[in-house]
């Protein structure tokens, strides 16, 4: 990553999530919350960490590219 060049943060695949809610109860990211029912991850507080990537099982989040 370039210097001063924000990471590329992360989002929920609908399609994939299954709504275990581990990346909430096992992970603590204050960019992920669950709204409606769904997870989401706020793409302004997501620092682009990878670690809810790491530990979700069904591989519902993804990279934003673009």
């Amino acid at each position: 990553r370039r210097k001063g060049e924000r990471p590329k943060p992360y989002a929920v695949d609908p399609t994939k999530c299954t709504a275990c809610k581990i990346c909430l109860s096992q992970f603590g990211c204050p960019a992920i919350s669950i709204e409606d029912g769904r997870i989401y991850i706020d793409k302004y507080s997501c620092t682009g960490c990878g670690v809810c990537a790491q530990i979700c099982p069904s591989k519902a989040i993804i990279r934003v590219e673009g």
